[in-house]
This record gives structure tokens, C-alpha cells and sequence, in this order.
């Protein structure tokens, strides 16, 4: 599938996600293996508010290593970044153009009413989802300039790592941070990704494991309603490896050698 058809096969959530690219002052940003605390930062606080294990400094050592080896075209650590001046801007724009529009259609009723008539319905409607929008941009700058106040101009949002092989690009290990979900951080780092993957014609983008309990009382039921969002398959696989995950991994790395 190319991009476009990707997007289209989501989720409405997603979907409205992967459309706030470039408009809400987040970039995703690639980092190397020395800004791999970046990700470690961040599982340390998914861990504090889910069940997910924590992170040994081993573990991210461990992940390191990964990137390090498997490097830049088979490794990847996106981080998306909120950059509040920029997205402070972008809303300062959209305001002006938006305020003028408003003073247009407020000018064009006046002079309606004054000859006894009212502005058209299409003409109504649009001045009431102008005004709403405008509620919307004022909430948001609020909240960016609180963003701002209290953690400077370039906030992390969410990270990952991701591992491509021949025909798949693996989802591995991923956090965010819950406070800053309203900015799709997590969503812009897979628009990102399976814009890439598309690009080079990666066959399967693996979101890697779920438990397989789809009850909402399972472990994982907010990993799961995340990963369901993309409309993708559960493939369940029968058997057992001779290796699980990680180990084939270290065992893939020490070939490396």
C-alpha cells in the first residue's frame, strides 16, 4: 500500500491524528544511539503509570547495542518533539485569518439586518464554526504556554524503537508521556514510520505482541485498544521458536560481531 491508502485503512481517531502533521508544532525527530536516554526517559514513565516492566539500565544498554550494530537503515529511535514557539506562531496565523473572515461575515450581517434581512444559513454556519475554532485556538495556546512555562520551548512528547528486517519493520519498544497526549506525539511518530515504510516497500509494519486476553480486564487492554485503532490483524502463531524475541536478537548482534 502506498501512504495515502494506509491512512485511509485507520481508524477515524488515527486518521484525525495523522492530519495534524505539520500544523501542531510536533516534529519527529531521528535520533542515534547517544541520545538513547531519550528513550529511556520516557519508558521510565510509562512504567510509573502502566503495567509495563520496567527498564533496567541493562535493558537500554541492551537497546543501545541494538541501534548501534543493526545501524541507521535497520535501527530507528523517533522522538516527537512539541516545539511550543512554533506551534504558538502557527496559532497566532491561524487566528489572524480566522478573525478576519469572522469580521467579514459579522460586517456583511450588519448590513443585512439594517435593510431587514438575515445572513443565509451556509453563511450562519460558517460564522458559528469559525467562532468555535477560534475557542478551540485559545485553549490550545493556553495550554502551550503552560506547556512552555514549565517545561521550555522543545518538549518530548514520545519515543521509540524500531527494527526493520527484509520484508518487516518492527515496532519494538515505544513510551509517552501522559500529559502531552492531547499533541499526537505518539500517532506523528507512526505517521512518520509508515510513511518510511511505505517509501521502501516494507511488506508487514509489526506492532509486535499482545496477550491475547481481548477482555477489558487484560493487562494489556489499553496497548491492545491503541494498536486497534490501526485496523490492522491479529496473527496469532502456533508453535514455539527455538529462541524468544530478545534472545534472537542478542543472537543476531553477537553475529554482527
Amino acid at each position: 500500500m502506498d501512504f495515502p491508502a494506509i491512512q485511509k485503512s485507520m481508524g477515524q481517531q488515527v486518521r484525525t491524528a495523522f492530519n495534524r502533521w505539520g500544523t501542531n508544532g510536533v516534529e519527529v525527530r531521528f535520533v542515534g544511539p547517544d541520545q538513547i536516554d531519550i528513550l529511556g526517559r520516557v519508558l521510565e514513565h510509562t512504567a510509573e503509570r502502566t503495567q509495563m516492566s520496567e527498564v533496567s539500565p541493562g535493558q537500554l544498554a541492551y537497546y543501545k547495542r541494538l541501534v548501534e550494530q543493526f545501524g541507521p537503515q535497520n535501527a530507528f529511535l523517533p522522538v516527537a518533539l512539541l516545539h511550543c514557539r512554533n506551534y504558538l506562531a502557527q496559532i497566532g496565523d491561524e487566528r489572524a485569518q480566522i478573525e478576519a473572515k469572522v469580521a467579514d461575515l459579522v460586517a456583511r450581517r450588519g448590513a443585512l439586518e439594517a435593510e431587514g434581512k438575515a445572513l443565509g444559513k451556509k453563511q450562519r454556519n460558517q460564522l458559528k464554526e469559525l467562532e468555535e475554532r477560534l475557542a478551540v485556538l485559545a485553549r490550545r495556546e493556553e495550554e502551550t504556554r503552560t506547556v512552555q512555562a514549565s517545561h521550555g520551548d522543545e518538549v518530548v512528547l514520545a519515543a521509540s524503537l524500531f527494527v526493520r528486517s527484509p520484508n518487516e519493520l518492527l515496532y519494538l519498544v515505544s513510551g509517552a508521556y501522559a500529559e502531552f497526549t492531547s499533541y499526537y506525539g505518539i500517532y506523528l511518530i507512526h505517521r512518520a514510520m509508515f510513511e518510511w515504510a511505505a517509501e521502501h516497500n516494507v511488506t508487514y509494519y509489526n506492532f509486535y505482541g499482545i496477550s491475547g486476553d481481548f477482555s477489558q480486564s487484560a493487562t494489556d487492554a489499553g496497548v491492545l485498544h491503541f494498536k486497534r485503532q490501526f485496523i490492522g490483524n491479529v496473527e496469532e502463531f502456533v508453535g514455539t521458536y527455538d529462541l524468544p524475541i530478545r534472545p534472537r536478537l542478542a543472537k543476531a548482534l553477537k553475529a554482527l560481531d
